[in-house]
Protein backbone atom coordinates (compact mmCIF):
# COMPACT_ATOMS: atom_id res chain seq x y z
CA UNK A 1 0.00 0.00 0.00
CA UNK A 2 2.89 2.64 0.79
CA UNK A 3 4.35 1.96 -2.38
CA UNK A 4 1.24 2.72 -4.15
CA UNK A 5 1.40 5.76 -2.57
CA UNK A 6 4.71 6.40 -3.35
CA UNK A 7 3.99 6.08 -7.39
CA UNK A 8 0.99 8.09 -6.96
CA UNK A 9 2.94 11.13 -5.29
CA UNK A 10 6.04 10.46 -7.74
CA UNK A 11 3.10 10.10 -10.71
CA UNK A 12 1.14 13.08 -9.46
CA UNK A 13 3.67 15.73 -8.79
CA UNK A 14 5.37 16.38 -12.03
CA UNK A 15 1.35 16.90 -13.60
CA UNK A 16 0.58 19.37 -10.05
CA UNK A 17 3.85 21.44 -11.64
CA UNK A 18 3.14 21.74 -14.48
CA UNK A 19 -0.30 23.16 -13.82
CA UNK A 20 1.18 25.18 -11.23
CA UNK A 21 4.06 26.10 -12.88
CA UNK A 22 5.00 30.07 -11.35
CA UNK A 23 7.51 30.68 -14.12
CA UNK A 24 6.42 29.26 -17.63
CA UNK A 25 6.51 30.77 -20.21
CA UNK A 26 3.45 32.70 -21.44
CA UNK A 27 3.37 31.11 -25.38
CA UNK A 28 1.43 33.82 -26.78
CA UNK A 29 4.55 36.22 -25.81
CA UNK A 30 7.15 33.90 -26.47
CA UNK A 31 9.98 35.68 -28.06
CA UNK A 32 13.50 35.53 -28.19
CA UNK A 33 14.08 39.11 -29.95
CA UNK A 34 13.86 40.47 -26.51
CA UNK A 35 10.72 42.39 -27.05
CA UNK A 36 8.07 42.62 -24.66
CA UNK A 37 4.40 42.47 -26.16
CA UNK A 38 1.40 41.63 -24.61
CA UNK A 39 1.37 43.73 -21.25
CA UNK A 40 -1.75 45.73 -21.25
CA UNK A 41 -0.72 49.27 -19.57
CA UNK A 42 -2.70 49.78 -16.28
CA UNK A 43 -1.82 51.37 -12.45
CA UNK A 44 -0.55 48.49 -10.29
CA UNK A 45 -1.95 49.12 -6.44
CA UNK A 46 0.39 47.87 -3.72
CA UNK A 47 -2.37 46.66 -1.89
CA UNK A 48 -3.91 44.46 -4.64
CA UNK A 49 -3.27 40.94 -4.65
CA UNK A 50 -3.95 40.10 -8.36
CA UNK A 51 -2.09 42.95 -8.82
CA UNK A 52 0.66 41.98 -7.09
CA UNK A 53 0.38 38.27 -8.62
CA UNK A 54 0.50 40.15 -12.03
CA UNK A 55 3.86 41.86 -11.46
CA UNK A 56 5.55 38.65 -10.36
CA UNK A 57 4.56 37.03 -13.49
CA UNK A 58 5.64 39.65 -15.98
CA UNK A 59 8.71 39.86 -13.53
CA UNK A 60 9.51 36.09 -13.96
CA UNK A 61 8.61 36.18 -17.09
CA UNK A 62 11.00 39.08 -18.39
CA UNK A 63 13.67 37.20 -16.70
CA UNK A 64 12.92 34.22 -18.79
CA UNK A 65 12.24 36.09 -22.04
CA UNK A 66 15.84 37.92 -21.32
CA UNK A 67 17.62 33.99 -21.17
CA UNK A 68 15.74 33.04 -24.26
CA UNK A 69 17.34 36.38 -26.18
CA UNK A 70 20.75 35.32 -24.65
CA UNK A 71 20.74 31.69 -25.31
CA UNK A 72 19.81 32.93 -29.04
CA UNK A 73 22.20 35.50 -29.31
CA UNK A 74 25.09 32.63 -28.39
CA UNK A 75 23.38 30.33 -31.27
CA UNK A 76 24.06 33.00 -33.81
CA UNK A 77 27.38 34.14 -32.54
CA UNK A 78 28.73 30.52 -31.69
CA UNK A 79 26.21 27.71 -33.55
CA UNK A 80 24.29 26.52 -30.63
CA UNK A 81 21.66 27.76 -28.27
CA UNK A 82 22.53 27.73 -25.00
CA UNK A 83 24.71 29.40 -22.08
CA UNK A 84 23.58 32.76 -23.72
CA UNK A 85 24.14 34.02 -20.18
CA UNK A 86 27.66 33.80 -20.12
CA UNK A 87 27.90 36.09 -23.19
CA UNK A 88 29.91 39.03 -22.00
CA UNK A 89 30.06 37.90 -18.41
CA UNK A 90 26.09 38.11 -18.46
CA UNK A 91 25.82 41.26 -19.82
CA UNK A 92 23.78 40.42 -22.91
CA UNK A 93 21.13 38.46 -20.28
CA UNK A 94 21.34 41.69 -18.28
CA UNK A 95 20.97 44.59 -20.96
CA UNK A 96 17.69 42.33 -21.93
CA UNK A 97 16.13 42.21 -18.95
CA UNK A 98 16.89 45.78 -18.06
CA UNK A 99 14.93 46.75 -20.91
CA UNK A 100 11.99 44.67 -20.28
CA UNK A 101 12.47 45.90 -16.62
CA UNK A 102 11.88 49.18 -17.98
CA UNK A 103 8.78 48.38 -20.26
CA UNK A 104 7.21 46.96 -16.93
CA UNK A 105 8.38 50.06 -15.01
CA UNK A 106 6.42 52.41 -17.24
CA UNK A 107 3.54 50.31 -17.85
CA UNK A 108 2.36 49.71 -14.37
CA UNK A 109 4.43 52.48 -12.88
CA UNK A 110 6.13 50.37 -10.17
CA UNK A 111 9.84 50.96 -9.37
CA UNK A 112 13.18 48.51 -9.81
CA UNK A 113 12.71 47.86 -6.54
CA UNK A 114 9.47 46.32 -6.88
CA UNK A 115 10.15 44.14 -10.07
CA UNK A 116 13.19 43.16 -8.70
CA UNK A 117 11.32 41.87 -5.23
CA UNK A 118 8.58 40.36 -7.21
CA UNK A 119 11.01 38.57 -9.63
CA UNK A 120 12.62 36.49 -6.38
CA UNK A 121 9.08 35.69 -4.74
CA UNK A 122 8.69 31.93 -4.77
CA UNK A 123 5.35 29.65 -5.38
CA UNK A 124 4.75 27.77 -2.39
CA UNK A 125 2.78 25.14 -4.05
CA UNK A 126 5.01 25.17 -6.40
CA UNK A 127 7.62 24.35 -3.78
CA UNK A 128 5.77 21.99 -2.07
CA UNK A 129 4.96 19.89 -5.25
CA UNK A 130 8.39 19.51 -5.73
CA UNK A 131 9.61 18.56 -2.85
CA UNK A 132 7.02 15.93 -2.06
CA UNK A 133 8.54 14.30 -5.92
CA UNK A 134 11.91 13.99 -4.19
CA UNK A 135 10.48 12.72 -1.38
CA UNK A 136 10.65 9.06 -2.22
CA UNK A 137 14.79 9.70 -2.97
Amino acid sequence: MSSLLVFAAMCGCPLSTHVICPACIDYDRDNSGCKWIGDTPFLLEPGNPAHQRHLVHVAQLAEGLAVRFADAEHKRLYGIEHHGGLIDNGRVVRECMSRMFSRIESNHSVTAERIRLARAERNRAFDAAVKLLLLPL
